[in-house]
């Protein structure tokens, strides 16, 4: 991995939001069993609840807790620098913006909590993708699809990471 760009000082504000509130880190790093993802998945999908009013302060400290949640996941996952991942995968986005791939990202402070939802709930599903297809392979005992659905699960979860990041610093830019 090359080296990453300079951190806008919005994100390093998010990225502290872990550092201050690290229960979520802890919760995945002691609380879950390393094997559980479907206890995982189902701690995100209940955080979803909490943002689909993202105006309050109750979803703000949902998506910093998912975000916390997501990074400890991560690191439960062997994922030694999971900021570095978290930050390059928002400057790609970023960057894919800018080219007009997308219409908007969850950083823009004019897209709607609604649309922001379903990017958020559209990555979600793409862990539970990941999740089924590792179980799967477990099961089959196909030691090398194990490792290609690990992969792809932490590209997922760097993904969902990414999403909340961007709208936290949507919320901070306000």
């Amino acid at each position: 991995m090359s080296k990453p760009p300079p951190i806008p000082a919005i994100r390093e504000k998010v990225f502290s939001f872990t550092e201050q509130n690290d229960d979520c880190v802890k919760r995945v790093l002691l609380g879950y069993g390393s094997k559980n993802h479907d206890l995982k998945l189902t701690q995100l999908a209940i955080g979803l609840a909490f943002v689909a009013h993202p105006e309050t302060d109750e979803a703000k400290l949902a998506l910093i807790n998912m975000f916390g949640f997501t990074f400890g996941w991560l690191m439960q996952l062997g994922v030694k620098m999971p900021y570095n991942r978290i930050h390059f995968e928002r400057e790609r986005q970023e960057k894919l913006f800018q080219a007009r791939k997308f219409l908007f990202t969850c950083s823009s402070p004019v897209a709607s909590g609604s649309r922001k939802l379903r990017v958020l709930i559209e990555e979600i599903g793409e862990v539970a993708e990941c999740i089924d297809k590792l179980e799967f392979n477990t099961t089959a005992k196909a030691p090398a699809f194990v490792r290609q659905w690990k992969e792809e699960l932490i590209k997922e979860l760097v993904q969902v990471a990414a999403v909340l990041c961007a709208w936290l610093e949507s919320l901070e830019a306000k």
